[in-house]
């Protein structure tokens, strides 16, 4: 997800997981019980909301920064960021840009044999 991007919830299914309910499952339980990232969901103009939308939360955008052997970022930075990002007249394009490749290198976990 990298300090800089967003991807929706279908999108970082699509790239990772084996369905959309699983990758919720896991989403929930990185934001709620590790605190690594954070998700929003905006308005449409016509009423209702589009899908969530996750962003690296502070300890995610710090662990990213430990693995990369950059300096620890300033504590503000993902509200900072999470804020810019929510303003984004831009942000269908961002989310587009993002939609056929994800940011990260991917290795798709492996799919337990059904019993």
């Amino acid at each position: 997800m990298g300090a800089s991007f967003v991807l929706t919830s279908f999108q970082i299914a699509n790239a990772l997981f084996p369905s959309v309910d699983y990758a919720q499952e896991r989403l929930r339980a990185l934001m709620q019980k590790l605190g690594v990232v954070d998700r929003f969901r905006p308005q449409k103009p016509d009423g209702g909301s589009y899908p969530y939308h996750y962003v690296l939360a502070q300890l995610g955008i710090e662990v990213v920064a430990a693995q990369r052997g950059d300096d620890l970022p300033r504590r503000d930075q993902a509200r900072r960021k999470r804020w810019h990002l929510t303003r984004r007249a831009n942000l269908p394009h961002l989310l587009g840009s993002t939609a056929s490749s994800p940011p990260w290198p991917v290795t798709p976990a492996p799919i337990p044999a059904a019993s």
